[in-house]
C-alpha cells in the first residue's frame, strides 16, 4: 500500500507499506525479460513517480493571470470581491500551468474546479478549458 499527502501549504509526503518494494531486488524480479532493464519493471516506474511527485518535480501547478469581474465590465476595470453582491453574476478567467521535465507547459485538463466563497452560499463550479493549447481556464 502506499499513500501520498500534500498539504494547504503544499508540502508533501509520501508513506509506503514496504520497504521491499522499491529495492534492486523487487524491480529486478519483476522486470519484462524482452527488454531485461531495470527500467522495465513496473516497480521502477512506480517509485520514481512516487519520488518525483513527493519531491515536487511532477504534479505542480502554477496560476497566474487571475482577473474577474461582474458580467457586462470590463475585465481591466478595478473589481474588488468586497464589492459583489448576492445573486451578481460574474466571470472569473485564470491560467494554470504545470511543471512537466523542469518547464512550465499550458495545464490541459477538464476537471478543474473553482471555489468561490463570500457570505453564504458557497459555491464550487467547474471552469471550462476553450482552447486546448492554452493555459486559460474560465467561469
Amino acid at each position: 500500500m502506499v499513500a501520498g499527502y500534500q498539504t494547504r501549504y503544499n508540502q508533501r509526503v509520501v508513506i509506503s507499506g514496504s520497504m521491499q518494494m522499491c529495492s534492486n531486488q523487487a524491480m529486478l524480479s519483476n522486470r519484462d525479460p524482452a527488454v531485461g532493464t531495470i527500467q522495465s519493471s513496473p516497480n521502477f516506474a512506480l517509485c520514481t513517480e512516487m519520488v518525483e511527485w513527493n519531491l515536487q518535480e511532477r504534479g505542480v501547478l502554477r496560476v497566474d493571470n487571475v482577473r474577474h469581474n461582474k458580467v457586462g465590465d470590463k475585465p481591466d476595470s478595478n473589481n474588488n470581491p468586497e464589492n459583489y453582491k448576492r445573486q451578481v453574476d460574474i466571470e472569473y478567467y485564470i491560467d494554470i500551468y504545470e511543471k512537466k521535465q523542469g518547464k512550465w507547459v499550458p495545464f490541459v485538463a477538464d476537471d478543474v474546479q473553482f471555489q468561490f466563497t463570500m457570505l453564504d452560499p458557497y459555491y464550487q463550479v467547474a471552469l471550462e478549458q476553450p482552447d486546448r493549447s492554452s493555459p486559460s481556464f474560465t467561469y
